[in-house]
């Protein structure tokens, strides 16, 4: 709703000088798209799948990160030490 209504740019409604005013009645002429809710319905389930794809990405990238450091320290340990860590 908010890029529909940025979209419609209401600032070009504005007929003061001084201090903006937007009246209701200038407002009931602006015409917003808004696709049937079987669509919009369509629309998040898409993106609900996408950002369920995206999480499951980023989790398996956090765990990689992880292993990284704890390989990381665990080298480190080796280095400073001579021994391995068991």
């Amino acid at each position: 709703m908010y890029i529909m209504l940025k979209a419609a740019n209401l600032n070009n409604l504005n007929t003061s000088n001084a201090q903006p005013l937007i009246t209701g009645s200038k407002v009931l002429n602006v015409s917003l798209p808004i696709p049937p809710l079987s669509e919009q319905q369509s629309i998040a389930d898409y993106l609900d799948q996408k950002c369920s794809e995206i999480d499951e990405l980023i989790s398996i990238k956090q765990q990689k990160i992880e292993k990284l450091k704890d390989y990381k320290k665990s080298l480190i340990f080796e280095c400073v030490t001579g021994k391995r860590k068991v």
